[in-house]
């Protein structure tokens, strides 16, 4: 059991005890000193109760237990006082003066209490607490000396009595009248439950000590004195109020009472009874009486003067702290970077803050003149549904929502809003937006950069599987070419075939071009070849309703790149071109030697001067805005509807030509078409010489080779190949095999010749067993992927050699030859 329900069952026991002595003794002779000590110990019992119940509350309900504490311990000293009295004197003897006064003044800090306002305040001295204070106990002091005091004088004792009870009763009366009106006319609810149960106390005590008081001073009682339990009752039940109080949250007293004049007028009202008393008194009024009376209203009037004057201030504080308010949250709104808005339910955007203007790209008063439902992606139907919804729900948090702009544009949002209701009743809502069209934008291509990963992750292993078969198909078309007469018929089946494999490997290389895991193999070209070569397969990607027309400078000089990566750039620039003619129109591929020195180029201000190649892609479609061309290089930018392009085009393209040592520059406008020219480095003006005589003498060599390739088709092919070379070839279908191959050959073996992608051992983890157990052999790698993300770099670097899959017989047999003459430079 807590201390604090301990004291509501010490108080139910005094207030038990004093019932059963009243019933058991109701003549004895201490009878009424015992109810005298049974209501001591019931107001004692209050007022710890009430300063327990201070310690655990807060703001209003804290100062209110603090003065309720205040009354019951002046109550229980005096009542004390006064017992003491009656038992010295056995009833005969009256206290002093002094102590009536005390017990006429004891409720008076609960009844300032009732009335005062709560909250915090920065002022360590509360002037308006000690002016009503001070001006209760004027008034007090005053109306007891001049009806109690001065006739006791004057006066008989009966009737100075009479008066004092009188006085008495109206002043408790008055107590319990502000505690029940303000418990049930306060705004608040935490008010009224901490008044309510101590208004209806006192309210008894009031009524049940006033007939107490009448009936013991005129002998009216039928033997047992039940009355005296109009002190021990109430008070036991304000104890037991105090020990049962929690504080629930804050309770809004400072902007119901603090800064109000009306509680001011209400504690100075009673000021106006003692020029009712002194007219009441006009034909017995003493001299004394009017003194009193006097002073006390002037320093009534000084006080009241005073109060006012305190109750003006802290309004104006009040109120420069509230616009000071104001314009801290005014800035804040104004300043969010979040759009901040508040509406109503019919559409009139009330206010908003500049993010919501700059984001929906409006001033403030042509969105106050405008409906919200303009700003909605799906008008105002979908506005409604929202409204429908925010009121069955009350909000929504980290919603999504799509909006459109004044330029017709849509935004997409993440925001939090809710319907609310104002100090008017009226129902409004209020809304927070933050602007996610830039991260959905990076979403979205993030997603099309995975799938376009994805996709050429798929193109390299579908490219290592079609070269295996291409190596095979091209390798023994081209022995059969060189084992045959060229009049021989068989030689032109066996050359078509060759043909078509050589075009299928430039299919490959497109493939892996669209999907970017070429490598950049850099060789002499000539741009106007490329151009001829490549023209079919862009006369395919145009379309028909698309003409594509070439004019070549017949003296265009020698470039250095790879040709499979210019090829992707001729793609993307003549993809971007169609697409810009939806109704068709007309592509045009140009090429031209140039000199440029520093400054020719706009968008290039530093460029190596000297001779370079033009490659230029123009059309005549709808063309670009400057604002466009300034993004246009940008990863992910795309002026294509969703779904149509990925905005990697071009970027790719500016990648290649940066990577080989070039420039690039636009020029268009709207309606006028667009111009792409494309500027590489020359290294000289001779052609790549003409394929020679297919049967080209083939490099020879008697060494032994170690051939570990998985794949049955090319592992023979490249046998037979080898063997006709003259090479003694070992093979091992499965990498697990090789040490076994070496432990037997030992030092016999002189190369290695492995696949990079291999099941159960990569073509590096099988380099290093072989070196292990013959040191001083040579390695060559061959791999159909388009990068040697699948080779170990370690070993690579250490052989120095490699073969792109696929291959022809003659450069197998070549780069063979190149590996076992090379010194040997390091250990795989």
């Amino acid at each position: 059991m807590s201390r604090f329900r301990k004291l509501a069952w010490a108080a139910s026991a005094i207030v038990i005890a004093h019932l059963i002595w009243l019933a058991v003794w109701p003549n004895a002779r201490w009878g009424f000193l015992a109810s005298q000590q049974f209501q001591f110990l019931a107001g004692v019992l209050a007022g710890i109760a009430c300063w327990r119940a201070s310690e655990r509350s807060q703001q209003y309900p804290r100062m209110f237990w603090q003065f309720s504490a205040v009354t019951f311990g002046f109550w229980s000293i005096a009542s004390l006082i006064d017992s003491s009295y009656d038992l010295l004197g056995n009833g005969l003897i009256d206290p002093p003066l002094w102590v009536a006064l005390v017990i006429f003044l004891s409720t008076a800090p609960m009844f300032i209490a009732a009335l005062m306002g709560g909250g915090k305040s920065e002022e360590r001295v509360h002037w308006d607490v000690i002016l009503d204070v001070a001006q209760l106990l004027i008034l007090i002091v005053a109306v007891h000396i001049m009806l109690v005091a001065i006739p006791s004088m004057t006066q008989s004792v009966e009737r100075g009595a009479v008066h004092r009870l009188i006085l008495l009763a109206a002043w408790r009366g008055a107590l319990a009248l502000a505690l029940t009106m303000r418990a049930a006319f306060s705004k608040s609810l935490a008010i009224r439950r901490l008044l309510a149960p101590v208004a209806a106390a006192m309210s008894l005590f009031a009524v049940a000590s006033s007939v107490g008081n009448f009936a013991d001073r005129f002998q009216i009682w039928n033997e047992v004195r039940w009355f005296d339990l109009a002190w021990t009752i109430p008070f036991a039940l304000v104890a037991v109020a105090a020990s049962l109080w929690r504080e629930r949250g804050r309770v809004g007293v400072q902007s119901e009472l603090t800064a109000d004049s009306a509680p001011v007028f209400i504690i100075y009202l009673p000021a106006l009874a003692i020029p009712v008393i002194l007219l009441s008194l006009y034909s017995t009024i003493v001299f004394e009486q009017v003194v009193v009376g006097l002073t006390a209203m002037f320093v009534s009037v000084a006080f009241f003067t005073m109060r006012v004057l305190v109750a003006q201030r802290r309004q104006d504080q009040m109120l420069q702290q509230l616009a000071n308010s104001e314009r801290r949250y005014r800035r804040l709104f104004e300043d969010n970077m979040a759009a901040v808005y508040r509406s109503t339910p019919d559409g009139q955007i009330t206010d908003c803050n500049q993010a919501f203007c700059d984001m929906f790209g409006y001033t403030k008063e042509e969105i106050a003149n405008g409906s919200a439902a303009r700003l909605y992606a799906g008008g105002k139907v979908e506005r409604e549904a929202t409204l429908r919804d925010l009121r069955t729900h009350g909000q929504q948090r980290s919603v999504q929502v799509a909006y459109r702009r004044k330029d017709g544009s849509l935004i997409h949002t993440l925001g939090h809003r809710a319907m609310v209701v104002d100090r008017d009743g009226m129902e409004m809502i209020e809304g927070t937006l933050i602007d996610m069209t830039q991260r959905r934008s990076l979403e979205l291509q993030l997603q099309q950069s995975q799938k376009m990963e994805s996709l050429g992750t798929m193109a390299g292993g579908v490219a290592h599987d079609f070269n295996n078969l291409l190596t095979v198909i091209g390798g023994y078309s081209a022995m059969q070419m060189a084992n045959l007469d060229a009049n021989d018929p068989n030689h032109e089946y066996a050359t078509e075939i060759k043909a078509a494999s050589d075009r299928a490997a430039g299919l490959t290389r497109q493939l892996l071009a669209f999907s970017r895991q070429q490598v950049m193999e850099e060789r002499p070209v000539i741009l106007n070849s490329l151009i001829r070569d490549f023209e079919k397969f862009l006369r395919r990607l145009v379309g028909e309703d698309v003409q594509l027309r070439t004019s070549f400078d017949l003296e265009l000089g020698t470039v250095r790149t790879d040709p499979g990566q210019m090829e992707q750039v001729l793609m993307n620039l003549t993809s971007n071109a169609r697409d810009a003619m939806p109704l068709g129109g007309t592509i045009r591929i140009e090429t031209a030697n140039v000199v440029l020195n520093e400054r020719s180029l706009e968008r290039n201000p530093i460029v190596v001067p000297g001779g370079y190649a033009r490659l230029s892609v123009s059309d005549d479609g709808i063309g670009m805005e400057e604002a466009t061309i300034a993004h246009i290089f940008e990863p992910f930018f795309t002026t294509k509807a969703v779904g149509k392009g990925t905005g990697l085009g071009l970027a790719t393209t500016y990648g290649i030509v940066k990577q080989s040592r070039g420039y690039i520059e636009v020029q268009s406008s709207p309606g006028a078409g667009s111009r792409f020219d494309v500027y590489l480095p020359l290294i000289g003006r001779d052609g790549a010489g003409k394929s020679g005589d297919t049967r080209t003498a083939v490099a020879r060599g008697t060494e032994t080779i170690l051939l570990v390739e998985d794949d049955v088709q090319l592992r023979s092919m490249s046998v037979t190949l080898l063997q006709s070379c003259g090479y003694n070839v070992l093979t091992a279908d499965d990498p697990r095999e090789i040490e076994k191959l070496c432990e037997r050959h030992g030092e016999r073996i002189d190369l290695l010749l492995t696949d990079v992608v291999m099941p159960h051992l990569s073509g590096s983890e099988v380099a290093k067993r072989v070196a292990a157990k013959v040191p001083a052999i040579k390695i060559l790698f061959m791999s159909g992927y388009p990068t040697h993300s699948k080779l170990d770099r370690t070993a690579l670097e250490a052989s120095g050699s490699f073969l792109q899959k696929p291959f022809a017989p003659a450069v197998l047999a070549a780069k063979v030859r190149e590996v076992l003459d090379q010194e040997l430079t390091g250990q795989a």
